[in-house]
């Protein structure tokens, strides 16, 4: 990477020297539509689709500790290594607390960010000025973006791009200027894409494509070594991929479909992805395998790989042909293929968010063909701009409509179960845990049903205990108990269906086998705190105080920051007459920020 410049073509990485200068209201107008595409959003709520395990109930995002960012960028967290995503959300809270107005405010002001870049990144690439407006245009706008910016949850996808389209921008500098400071830029802007989600790996060779289409020569030693940390970085980020899947089970040992199948899927998702980019219609938060392992490939998925040729011809053709063209198509290519499903099974197909990168690839042909039929027919601008508009303003609605599809848990889980009425169980499962939230019961009850009646292998324990939880709000004792059975049955293993069963048991006042399940929970999962702690209260509730502060101690020892520990176990020590250990424990209690600790204080410990 020294100072000697390699020759390049001109034409593409000199700075554009052009007469028609961008007015600022061309580029001003594009991030106001997409603002007002996206206004519906800022009234959204959290959904239980993600948002409770990333935002609301994440214990490391709560307050700005350094124990809590150590946390962040050592640990995986929920199948996922994404620090920088998790530490946005922090600061979030930082700045409104819960309030959901804050976390989709900042997820729409990186989109619009992304936007700009677009228009600068395609902007260095090209002179005729149609051609950045109408990228970040129809970028701004597309409907097939939605998901990655009105799901809270999915700020994985925007700040990734954020960093992602800035590095594009800084290594193209540094094609041009050849200063060192724009490639070392370049780099560190590719790890901050990829501490935000792993998906960003697609960098790296992007910008091979890049260094291709500005003219350098890719067996260029230069070159190589220019892109060897770009690619080591990913290269440890995709094996960090894969070990933070693995925690959590998500990637089999052995494969969910034969490899055939994978492959026939795969290039129905890189078929589909194509036509929504065109057109977003059919828009899902889910998209389901059409058929289970062992069963035959319906004909009109085989049809699938004829775009799939289609593309990879065109690419050979554009190779010699049109450069831009090809540039456009490799970089939808380079950038979808690693979400294809072909190595690792998720239970769905595809997803709208994989698009949120990769998509910029079509739109660019889009763009391109624009341009070329407006020099191809100069006397036909009038109806093209009119086209382009038009186009527009249906994106405009259906991008708006669709934000709006994310406005709570409930309407969420409506759209995919009215798409796939008999194929998503978990739409089911948690659309009835939304109507449990919002006191809804009965409704809640004919969800878990059909979750029952379709008998999913995961889904089915789970959805007997959240019947066994409607049951019990109903006042359906008996009920709940034999759904708690069936759950057990289906799943010894799992301690919260012990842990309900205790609960009810303690309220019928049957302590003895309410103590068992208690046990139970405890053998399961030594570990873990809230065992400890569901029998303390147990424990309190039958006056079993030496036994509820031995309880209390395991938990202290377990997790000792919570507050309302300290206060539980303080109340079990004057019970005790132990009042100067209690005393302790209140003070530890209101140091943590437990305020109830503070009139306890006042009312037995001044003496001490």
């Amino acid at each position: 990477m020294g100072k000697g410049k390699q020759k390049v073509k001109k034409k593409n990485i000199q700075p554009n020297k052009t007469k028609d200068k961008v007015p600022f209201f061309w580029i001003f107008g594009v991030l106001v539509v997409t603002l007002i595409a996206y206004l519906p959003a800022f009234k959204n709520g959290l959904t239980n689709f993600d948002d409770i395990v990333y935002v609301s109930e994440n214990p490391y995002i709560r307050q700005i500790t350094w124990q809590n960012i150590t946390t962040l960028f050592s640990e995986f967290y929920y199948g996922g290594y994404y620090p920088l995503t998790l530490l946005s959300f922090m600061i979030d809270i930082q700045i409104g607390g819960m309030n959901p107005f804050i976390f989709h405010f900042t997820n729409i002001m990186l989109h619009l960010a992304n936007t700009l870049l677009v228009f600068i990144f395609i902007r260095q690439l090209f002179k005729k000025i149609e051609i950045p407006i109408i990228a970040a245009l129809l970028f701004g706008l597309h409907t097939l973006h939605v998901e990655s910016v009105a799901w809270v949850s999915e700020r994985k996808d925007v700040l990734y791009t954020f960093f992602f389209l800035i590095s594009l921008i800084t290594y193209n500098l540094y094609l041009s200027k050849g200063k060192q400071k724009y490639y070392i830029w370049a780099l560190y802007l590719f790890l901050m894409s990829v501490l935000s989600k792993t998906m960003a790996v697609a960098l790296a060779p992007t910008l091979l494509l890049l260094d291709w289409f500005q003219g350098r020569k890719l067996t260029d030693r230069k070159v190589i070594l220019e892109k060897a940390p770009f690619f080591v970085i990913g290269i440890l980020f995709g094996i960090l991929t894969i070990l933070s899947q693995k925690s959590i089970g998500a990637i089999a040992e052995e494969s969910t479909l034969p490899i055939l199948h994978r492959f026939v899927f795969a290039c129905y998702g890189f078929s589909i992805y194509l036509l929504k980019t065109i057109f977003p219609f059919g828009l899902s938060a889910f998209y389901p395998y059409p058929i289970d392992s062992g069963d035959t490939i319906p004909i009109a998925y085989w049809l699938s790989l004829i775009p799939v040729i289609a593309i990879l011809g065109l690419i050979i053709y554009f190779l010699k042909k049109k450069r831009d063209y090809a540039f456009a198509l490799l970089f939808y290519v380079l950038n979808i293929v690693l979400v294809l499903q072909i190595i690792q099974i998720n239970d769905f197909v595809m997803a709208d968010r994989f698009m949120y990168v990769a998509s910029l690839g079509l739109i660019l042909i889009m763009a391109l063909l624009y341009r070329d039929v407006l020099k191809k027919y100069p006397d036909r601008s009038s109806i093209l701009r009119i086209g382009v508009a038009a186009y527009g303003v249906v994106l405009l609605f259906m991008t708006s409509n669709r934000t709006e599809v994310w406005k709570d848990s409930i309407s969420i889980w409506n759209d995919i179960i009215n798409q796939y009425p008999d194929e998503i169980p978990k739409a089911y499962y948690f659309r009835g845990h939304s109507r449990i939230d919002n006191q809804d019961y009965q409704a809640a009850m004919n969800d878990f049903n059909k979750v029952i009646e379709l008998e999913p292998k995961y889904y089915l324990p789970l959805a007997y205990h959240s019947r066994a939880t409607t049951n019990a709000n109903l006042g359906n004792i008996q009920k709940a108990l034999a759904d708690l059975e069936s759950a057990i049955r289906l799943d010894p293993e799992d301690s919260k269906f012990y842990l309900l069963r205790a609960q009810i048991r303690l309220n019928q006042k049957d302590t003895i086998s309410a103590k068992r399940d208690y046990d139970k929970i405890i053998e399961l999962n030594p570990e873990d705190y809230s065992a400890y702690y569901y029998r303390a209260i147990f424990f309190t509730q039958t006056k079993k105080y030496p036994s509820a502060l031995e309880d209390y101690n395991q938990v202290v020892l377990l997790n000792p920051d919570m507050g309302e520990i300290y206060y539980n176990r303080a109340i079990i020590k004057l019970q005790l007459k132990q009042r100067e250990g209690a005393c302790e424990d209140f003070r530890i209690a209101e140091g943590l920020g437990y305020e109830r600790a503070k009139s306890m204080i006042r009312n037995n410990c001044l003496r001490f």
